[in-house]
């Protein structure tokens, strides 16, 4: 990692914290224990080498912090879609959608899943994605067979019609659908809560 130089500003103010605290430390009488005004070479350059791995290794970690939480941030964003396109779905069963706007809905999930998992294939292993993974293509194939699927025979036992490019469906398959959505965004939180805890 490159880690850029101290400018100016934070030298300055670095310095002045270390020259306030040796003007107060010289202020206090201590009278607990007695310092020896000589300090060989070696303690003094042991003791400015010390204070600079601390700032320097403070810095790297403050920086993986903020990238590690922007990534995390980044991909709860992502799940927070998929949550918010199933409650457009809840919404727009009741409403007669067009069959188009049906199935934008359901590719745009496929959108996002597709850029969740590889964003998580990137920061974490295989291994732990695969379960989350197989869940989410299995929520994603039962909400998209509910609300695109019905049966060959036209009878009345359908639970989807279609008049003029307007989709209808009965009032069973809107509990389906909504049972349905309401259980793959508990899969989301199951998912947002593992992405939260890497």
């Amino acid at each position: 990692m490159h880690m850029k130089k101290l400018n100016k500003k934070q030298f300055l103010i670095y310095f002045s914290i270390f020259g306030i605290g040796i003007v107060i430390g010289d202020l206090i009488e201590w009278g607990c224990f007695n310092l020896d005004n000589s300090i060989s070479i070696i303690d003094a350059l042991s003791l400015f080498v010390t204070v600079g791995l601390t700032i320097y290794i403070a810095t790297i970690l403050d920086k993986e912090s903020k990238n590690k939480q922007f990534e995390v941030d980044l991909i709860v964003e992502q799940i927070n879609e998929v949550e918010n396109i199933l409650k457009e779905i809840d919404s727009l069963i009741r409403q007669k959608p067009s069959y188009n706007e049906v199935n934008l809905k359901i590719h745009s999930i496929g959108l996002v899943k597709q850029n969740i998992f590889d964003l998580l294939k990137t920061v974490l292993e295989k291994d732990d994605l695969e379960k989350y993974e197989i869940a989410f293509k299995k929520k994603y194939k039962g909400i998209k067979d509910l609300l695109t699927n019905t049966p060959i025979d036209k009878s009345d036992k359908s639970k989807i019609s279609m008049c003029k490019g307007l989709v209808s469906y009965t009032d069973d398959r809107i509990k389906e659908i909504v049972t349905e959505t309401y259980s793959f965004r508990a899969e989301m939180v199951k998912l947002k809560l593992f992405v939260m805890q890497q």
